[in-house]
């Protein structure tokens, strides 16, 4: 059915309105999306925190007694291998990796008790492309979850008690994989805890 514009201007005014809102709600809606693929890790480079039980559910909550399993995951979405070590690489973890704090922003200490133990020779590991590496690291010693590479346990520690707290650390990545100038940039985490 037409009609004339001339005849029913409140019908034509109100088509143009109804334009210019869809014309807005439009360019908000490609804001929103190209806001969420741009964070500020690479599209070739995320990484994923989270808590576990030793049976690698993931939980915040946690018994008394209760092992606390730390996971970062490193997916490698890109098609180049991606390096990770303790200089001139793609990927450089701190020395607060998985660091424990109180709530009141007293450090409690760290789960591991080194770094790339047992390669003091190797400068640096690969990521290859179209992979995820799982780094596990126990707040206690436990058989049937062990720390994994770079992360060393050798030493139990003490138990948390009932409490708050929460994980901090920092990651340094490089944001130009594809390219040979790499720019390196800080990711940081934060996570919280309970113990209860």
């Amino acid at each position: 059915m037409q009609f004339n514009s001339y005849l029913c201007p409140q019908i034509t005014k109100n088509r143009r309105e109804m334009k210019k809102k869809l014309f807005f709600v439009m360019c908000f809606l490609l804001m929103i999306g190209s806001a969420g693929c741009s964070n500020d890790e690479d599209n070739n480079i995320s990484f994923i925190f989270l808590f576990q039980d030793e049976n690698g559910h993931e939980k915040y909550i946690f018994k008394e007694d209760e092992n606390i399993v730390f996971r970062l995951d490193i997916v490698n979405n890109g098609d180049f291998d991606i390096s990770y070590g303790l200089k001139d690489a793609d990927v450089i973890f701190g020395k607060d990796l998985f660091c424990v704090y109180s709530d009141n922003g007293s450090i409690v200490g760290l789960p591991w008790t080194g770094m790339y133990c047992e390669y003091t020779g190797q400068k640096t590991f690969i990521i290859p492309a179209n992979t995820v590496m799982h780094i596990y690291c126990p707040w206690y010693l436990c058989e049937d979850i062990n720390s994994t590479h770079p992360l060393c346990k050798g030493d139990n520690i003490e138990k948390l008690p009932v409490g708050n707290y929460y994980t901090r650390f920092s990651i340094e990545y490089n944001k130009n994989i594809t390219s040979s100038n790499k720019q390196m940039t800080e990711k940081k985490i934060q996570v919280g805890f309970k113990v209860q």
